[in-house]
């Protein structure tokens, strides 16, 4: 009798352990490439992307753009089980740009993947003057914002009359 209840526990325990912790195992993307980049240096971000996964959980995964004006999330939507289209509204103007793919687990986002966007393309001379100009200006924005002691400076500077009667 004994051996018949060890015996069903073991077949239980066989049966169920590739189930236990499904739950995690499942969200996990297993492959992400870009399929189509559908922009080019100085548009809106807009990719389509394969993706290899047991069960896509688009609220556990984020694309985003990150280039030297900042990062932008980019939106997500799916085309079938394995194609997403994503898309952003910033313009991409950084020659280093890259697209990140970071997936959510364990109550933290992680970078999972990291791609090159413009890495080994041959830009147009016409624009590859435009999308520098735009990307200085962008440095430059950056580094000339006067300092917020500046405008406390200036705003103190400012006299202020009575009201005549």
């Amino acid at each position: 009798m004994t051996i018949m209840i060890k015996v069903a526990l073991c077949l239980i325990l066989f049966i169920t352990a590739p189930f236990i912790g499904v739950g995690d195992a499942a969200a996990q993307i297993t492959h992400v490439s870009i399929n189509e980049q559908q922009f080019i240096l100085g548009g809106y971000p807009k990719f389509r992307l394969n993706i290899v996964s047991q069960d896509v959980s688009l609220y556990k995964m984020q694309f985003v753009v990150r280039q030297t004006s900042g990062e932008e999330r980019l939106m997500v939507k799916p085309i079938n089980n394995f194609l997403l289209l994503v898309i952003g509204v910033e313009d991409v103007v950084d020659p280093r740009a890259t697209l990140v793919f970071r997936e959510y687990r364990v109550n933290k986002w992680r970078d999972v993947k990291v791609f090159s966007l413009f890495e080994g393309q041959h830009l147009s001379e016409e624009l590859g003057l435009k999308s520098s100009a735009a990307y200085l200006s962008v440095e430059n924005r950056s580094s000339q914002a006067p300092s917020s002691s500046y405008k406390i400076a200036t705003m103190s500077q400012v006299s202020v009359s009575p009201p005549s009667s």
